[in-house]
């Protein structure tokens, strides 16, 4: 089969429908009005391509290079574009919904005013991309790079943003109500102006609904006050109490250990029945579960080391009180020797 090169000419309203083009370098090609529905264009490289108005129902994208290409007001709605290079195309006004953008090279994209409702962005590399107004409701966007990204406007209501990057980035604007954040990254130049949030969760799954009672929503001020504390705390559980002493001890080595950079602070401490409940803020990116397994074994062996200090002073004032209940002893012993002895009067001498 005979494949069209970049350097093709009249490609404008041509017909591919249902062509092999997997792998064919269509570069810079002025592909308006084509008809591109059903061909396989896995792997293909369109970058710089003009593809406005051009029909792609139903053809394969997989892993195809798009950067740079123009593609306004498309309709690439339940595609499967996994791996594919989007970055610093233009697909402003699109039709994303229910698309797999999934580990997409997506940096610097516009999508301004697109649909892309229940899209999967899962691993998608967005920084610096132009997402103003974007419909991503119910996205899957685990894990996502949206560092930089300008999100002004956007609806993220129920939108999955477990462990998302978003670092600089602008949500002036948008909603989030029902999204969920569990261990996504901000900083302070993450913007939250006028941002539109009911409620959100912390967990994945519908858990740790914020605000708890689901009969209340957060008021003026109370969503960006949550966002700007530590998301994922390390909880210390100590069950029949707690010796502050080894606590304190323990958090220094830790420190010592660590650098102040992974442990930071002690956000509140919950006192419940038989437990204790301690919440540490953590730096980002640190392991949780090895911070936590070595707090646990240090406080052991420092709780262990203390309680060997206390037998030994135990021990060592209990000597103490031995040795002086029998010097007491002896002395009331002498005392009640000298009080039964009989009296002997002295004798007045006779000169």
């Amino acid at each position: 089969m005979n494949r069209p090169d970049k350097h093709s000419i009249g490609l404008s309203g041509v017909n591919l429908s249902g062509i092999d083009l997997s792998g064919t370098d269509l570069s810079d090609v002025n592909l308006k009005h084509a008809d591109l529905s059903g061909s396989d264009l896995t792997g293909a490289n369109l970058s710089g391509s003009d593809l406005t108005d051009v029909d792609l129902s139903d053809c394969i994208l997989t892993a195809a290079n798009l950067s740079g290409v123009k593609l306004t007001n498309a309709d690439l709605s339940g595609m499967d574009l996994t791996g594919i290079n989007l970055k610093n195309a233009d697909l402003r006004g699109t039709d994303l919904s229910l698309t797999n953008l999934s580990n997409g090279d997506l940096r610097g994209i516009c999508l301004k005013n697109s649909n892309s409702i229940g899209a999967s962005l899962r691993g998608a590399n967005l920084s610096r991309a132009d997402l103003r107004g974007a419909n991503f409701e119910s996205v899957d966007a685990i894990g996502a790079n949206l560092n930089e990204a300008d999100l002004s406007g956007a609806n993220l209501s129920n939108a999955d943003l477990v462990r998302v990057t978003a670092k600089g980035a602008n949500f002036t604007g948008s909603i989030l109500t029902g999204a969920t954040l569990e261990n996504w990254q901000i900083d302070d130049r993450t913007i939250f102006e006028n941002v539109i949030c009911d409620y959100v969760y912390l967990k994945s799954a519908g858990k740790e609904r914020r605000p708890q009672n689901k009969n209340k929503f957060f008021q003026a001020g109370e969503f960006v006050e949550l966002l700007r504390q530590p998301q994922d705390p390390l909880n210390l559980t100590f069950k029949d109490g707690i010796d502050w002493k080894a606590f304190i001890f323990t958090f220094e080595k830790l420190q010592q250990q660590l650098g102040d950079r992974e442990l930071s602070q002690i956000i509140s401490i919950e006192v419940r029945r038989d437990l204790v409940l301690v919440k540490i803020a953590l730096a980002e990116d640190c392991d949780k579960q090895e911070i936590e397994n070595y707090f646990q074994k240090k406080y052991e062996e420092i709780l262990n080391n203390l309680a060997q200090q206390y037998h030994s002073q135990l021990n060592l004032q209990a000597r103490e009180i031995d040795l002086y209940l029998r010097q007491n002893c002896d002395v009331f012993q002498t005392i009640k020797y000298l009080a039964h002895r009989p009296l002997q009067p002295h004798r007045d001498r006779l000169s």
